[in-house]
């Protein structure tokens, strides 16, 4: 992913090991890019109703390559293993497990994407993937869990997606609007029908409110059919629903603007300081006769100095940026309770996951002086990706604490 403004996200260390031969391994537990030495994206797809393929894709540029003497060439070594285990809703039961050497022979340091394919036997159900990438030249590697599910009818993971501008299938679930797109599937082909709509999803209210934003509902109308591997234009941004021929949902893919999760439009920029901007200078900023002057005249004013201006620019959109990358669910990333909460607090100290959501705490666990956050995961047919915020007045002091920090020039969590 590439940066506006400043590098940034991922996940922060949970172990680290130290030696000649061990590997410095980072585990997924928070959400900040800088801390995580590798980022490597996976898909999971379903080619048969026994058999199933992990597509893993990382970026040359985040590799060390090496050579062992002058004559042999630059080579990235990767070492992937992979361990799955069927979730029979009490526990984790092991089924299968994959080690796999990647090498890379890169001699002129172009940059580019790597992907690889590991086919695996798989039949119906709810599994975890737990995989672990290696950088054997660097000695860092990054682990994450996978959660892999396969129906008699199918979901997003008997699909693959493709856009007419890259020929790699699309691991996250957005695509540009504007670009022609095609569906495929080697275990339901036949006819989709395709939906484009706009959800019209309102900001979230501040965490001590009590309001809650509805997910919004599907439009009653039938969708254009196509076949699979056919390419069909995509317009405005908004959400593109697949269904099949009989209306039942097979799975949503957000259309959001060229270069997404990236900040990049002016218009972006201010609508995305909604939540650290009053009604009056936010219109000034949205609709006034020179737009970008009053976007620089907020800033100036929050950092006082064009140097500490600069860095709360930095922070501020790579923050969003960030929540885009992590949290984009029927709507873009900073749009949603974790993404609002990751741009004003950033990232916290320690997450607790379960089944059933999220716990971020800020500060030491059990402080009385630390902030805790829950994220319920929402059950909507929209997006698996989707948590939100168990709000609280008491959230209100936290909350004009840190605004205000921001409009001091000063960032919390930072």
């Amino acid at each position: 992913m590439t940066w506006l403004m400043a590098a940034g996200v991922l996940f922060s260390l949970l172990y680290c090991s130290s030696g000649a031969n061990t590997i410095n391994t980072t585990r997924n537990v928070a959400y900040d890019w800088e801390s995580t030495p590798l980022h490597p994206e996976y898909f999971v797809y379903h080619t048969s109703r026994d058999s199933s393929k992990l597509y893993l894709k990382i970026h040359s540029s985040e590799l060390l390559y090496a050579r062992k003497s002058p004559e042999a060439p630059f080579e990235a070594r990767l070492n992937c293993e992979i361990a799955v285990r069927r979730n029979n809703g009490s526990a984790l039961v092991f089924a299968d497990s994959l080690t796999f050497t990647i090498r890379d022979s890169n001699p002129e340091q172009d940059a580019r994407i790597i992907l690889k394919e590991f086919d695996f036997s798989l039949d119906t159900g709810l599994y975890v993937f737990e995989v672990r990438l290696s950088d054997r030249n660097r000695r860092v590697g990054i682990a994450e869990d996978l959660d892999v599910r396969k129906t008699l009818k199918g979901s997003r993971e008997d699909f693959l997606i493709f856009t007419e501008d890259r020929p790699l299938p699309l691991m996250r679930n957005h695509a540009d609007s504007g670009s022609k797109v095609r569906v495929e599937s080697d275990r339901f082909p036949g006819q989709l029908q395709i939906l484009l709509w706009d959800p019209e999803v309102s900001l979230p209210p501040p965490p001590y409110t009590e309001a809650r934003i509805s997910a919004p509902e599907i439009p009653a109308q039938t969708g254009q059919v196509v076949n699979t591997g056919e390419a069909f234009a995509t317009s405005n941004e908004g959400l593109m629903s697949v269904a099949d021929l009989d209306g039942r949902l097979l799975f949503n893919v957000l259309i959001t603007a060229p270069n997404f999760p990236n900040v990049e439009t002016l218009d972006m920029m201010i609508k995305s300081l909604r939540y650290i901007s009053g009604r009056r200078e936010f219109e000034r900023m949205e609709s006034g006769n020179n737009r970008k002057k009053e976007l620089d005249s907020f800033w100036l004013d929050c950092g006082g100095s064009k140097d500490r201006t600069r860095d709360l620019i930095r922070i501020y959109y790579r923050r969003v940026q960030e929540a885009n990358y992590y949290f984009s669910s029927y709507t873009e990333g900073w749009k949603t309770d974790r993404g609002l909460m990751h741009i004003i607090f950033g990232s916290p100290n320690r997450i607790k996951r379960d089944p059933f959501g999220e716990q971020w705490i800020y500060g030491e666990e059990n402080n009385i002086n630390s902030m805790s956050f829950r994220f319920d995961r929402s059950a909507n047919v929209l997006s698996d990706n989707h948590y939100v915020l168990e709000r609280n007045p008491l959230y209100r002091t936290d909350w004009d604490r840190a605004v205000t920090a921001w409009r001091n020039g000063r960032v919390f969590q930072e």
